[in-house]
């Protein structure tokens, strides 16, 4: 995936967070997995969305301009994108 798409797809992801204070808290992926799936609320296509949220789990890391968006670290944020992950696969065809 080409690093400017990454970091961009990334970002409206992360961005989707800055108001939400608990990660952990399971009904977050499941609302962000519906959005993503749904295809209407990102500028990013749903496949790019989720090739960067793989991305960033196979490399354990998350580039800092997205990172610098919200007020959670990079190590929440990747905890976070695993469930993430998980909703998303159950809703998609």
């Amino acid at each position: 995936m080409d690093p400017d798409v990454e970091r961009g797809a990334l970002s409206q992801v992360v961005y989707g967070l800055i108001f939400v204070r608990d990660l952990t808290d399971p009904r977050v992926a499941e609302q962000l997995a519906d959005a993503i799936v749904d295809g209407r609320t990102f500028a990013a296509p749903t496949a790019d969305l989720v090739a960067a949220v793989d991305s960033a789990l196979a490399k354990q890391r998350i580039p800092h301009q997205a990172v610098d968006l919200t007020p959670h670290s990079e190590a929440a944020l990747l905890a976070f994108f695993g469930p993430l992950r998980a909703a998303v696969t159950t809703r998609s065809p």
